[in-house]
């Protein structure tokens, strides 16, 4: 009878367990590149891109690009 028990409870914590989901973004969906190097998220909930030829910032809905400008020294 405990045997059952034990199975009871942990079907119900694989059928209830938390569920992930992943989107995944290419130059489809608005990058200009598919190349990122460096992720981060600041306070406000943005998450910014690093990439070769700038930076992007992804607000949940759409990506805003920066260009970096490099100087030459």
């Amino acid at each position: 009878m405990k045997f059952y028990y034990f199975i009871f409870i942990f079907s119900s914590l694989i059928f209830h367990g938390q569920r992930y989901a992943s989107q995944w973004y290419g130059m489809d969906e608005g990058l200009p590149q598919n190349s990122i190097k460096d992720i981060t998220k600041d306070k406000y909930g943005f998450i910014w891109l690093s990439t070769d030829g700038g930076i992007l910032r992804y607000d949940g809905a759409s990506f805003l690009f920066t260009m970096i400008l490099k100087s030459v020294v």
